[in-house]
């Protein structure tokens, strides 16, 4: 589909901009599961060392290449493609913390840019926390939530709904 097209275009564009500052993108939700239609987000976690500090750092230093993809997402919608792009921009100090969309970015999340392999390590060792955890992802129509259980503790889960932001946990 031309969703995921674009999401590649964009990982272009970011490794032409940052270069070795470009740590890893990693495509996710329904583009990545596979199950995008015409109006869904193209959704991005962008990791880049290092990042200048500041309120505005974070969203000016994709401009240029949101910019560059603007273009093509026009494109696009003249195709009848109404999608929009939204990002998770950190550093690695930022990937490494852990929260629930990397149980998601785990099952299907794809790496478009990982360099060093950093992504996938970090990945790798979230699916084998997940597979001792005898952890399950549970549909509930178009949303879904994860359950854990470890030997003697409580069910936990972290849930996702159809417009893929992460709601609380379930206890």
């Amino acid at each position: 589909m031309r969703l995921r097209e674009l999401a590649d275009d964009y990982a272009a564009l970011l490794r032409s901009a940052f270069g070795d500052r470009l740590v890893s993108v990693v495509l996710f939700g329904p583009v990545a599961r596979g199950d995008a239609h015409a109006s869904s987000d193209i959704d991005v976690l962008v990791v880049i060392d290092p990042i200048a500090p500041g309120p505005f750092s974070r969203k000016d230093l994709l401009a240029a290449a949101d910019d560059a993809l603007a273009p093509l997402i026009a494109s696009a919608e003249m195709d009848g493609i109404r999608t929009r792009l939204r990002r998770i921009v950190g550093t690695r100090v930022d990937a490494e913390q852990m929260i629930a969309l990397h149980l998601d970015l785990a099952e299907d999340g794809v790496l478009l840019v990982d360099r060093e392999g950093f992504m996938a390590t970090m990945l790798g060792s979230v699916r084998a926390s997940l597979a001792r955890l005898d952890a399950r992802r549970v549909r509930e129509g178009t949303s879904w939530y994860w359950e854990m259980r470890p030997q003697g503790a409580d069910v936990v889960g972290a849930s996702q709904g159809d417009d893929d932001r992460a709601a609380p946990a379930r206890r």
